[in-house]
């Protein structure tokens, strides 16, 4: 399990908050698979501490596949490499920053795999070049709208993971021998912090709780999810959240634009 990989944000007057509209229906919950309709595919950090890189790319496939019905794997390096911190590790408003500025780059065009293995640090460290127009113009159309922070309140995070379908938290962890069971338990010290994506949520045994899928490989949690209870918010161990507002503009005012051009130039030949 790395030692790190979650950085807290510097303070930003400037940075939107999440405001929930009502409370939410823990009677009904939310599972984002449930709305897609497939299971998404558990990725694994390795060593390296880019389990931000990999929280957002998670994101960015679930609001690609809902704009588009189509489910293809995102790049975790492409999108952490460009925002690493020195020695490892990775802000949640810069990754948020990245993704709505640089959009998101098919794993194919931009591998977080070394020769088909979990990724060491320094892999992950080297910034991605996308080789073709192809490859750039999938990465540009997914540009999402806007970002937005969330307070670390678990009825609050559950609102936006509905909302905005998912949100990734910063929390604080440390080996207590749960950190890779279904289920995880509060720390007694906050030894390390964590970014995940959080697309679940429902009430266990009376309780409520956070459902994410962790980076960390298969044989993590039950097909790489695991769930959080409203235990696990209190003593600041989780710290925030980072929500995407998605609207699928960039597509379409990309084919709007190109038609622009066919017509100007449609016109041109006219009055040759």
């Amino acid at each position: 399990i790395p030692s790190k990989g979650a950085i807290r944000d510097t303070y930003d007057i400037r940075t939107y908050q999440f405001a929930p509209r009502g409370m939410f229906d823990w009677t009904a919950g939310f599972d984002i698979e449930n709305k897609l309709g497939f299971k998404l595919t558990p990725k694994d950090q390795g060593g390296s501490y880019s389990c931000g890189g990999q929280a957002w790319s998670y994101y960015m496939e679930v609001l690609e596949a809902l704009a588009t019905g189509n489910y293809e794997p995102r790049s975790a390096r492409w999108i952490y490499a460009p925002v690493r911190a020195p020695g490892g590790g990775s802000m949640g408003k810069e990754l948020s920053s990245f993704v709505v500025k640089n959009g998101s780059a098919l794993e194919k065009d931009a591998l977080s795999y070394e020769n088909g293995k979990a990724p060491t640090e320094a892999f992950m460290s080297q910034i991605p070049v996308l080789k073709d127009s192809t490859a750039k113009g999938i990465a540009e159309d997914s540009r999402a709208l806007s970002y937005i922070q969330v307070k670390a309140n678990i009825d609050t995070i559950a609102q936006a993971i509905q909302d905005n379908n998912g949100c990734c938290i910063a929390f604080y962890f440390e080996n207590n021998g749960t950190m890779r069971t279904e289920f995880i338990k509060p720390p007694i010290n906050q030894t390390y912090a964590h970014w995940v994506y959080c697309g679940k949520v429902k009430m266990i045994n009376g309780k409520k709780h956070i459902g994410f899928i962790n980076s960390w490989g298969k044989r993590t949690g039950k097909d790489g999810w695991q769930w959080m209870s409203e235990d696990y918010f209190v003593n600041g161990n989780v710290w925030y959240g980072w929500t995407l507002a998605w609207d699928y503009k960039p597509a379409k005012i990309k084919l709007a634009l190109k038609e622009v051009v066919r017509l100007l130039q449609a016109l041109y030949l006219l009055k040759k």
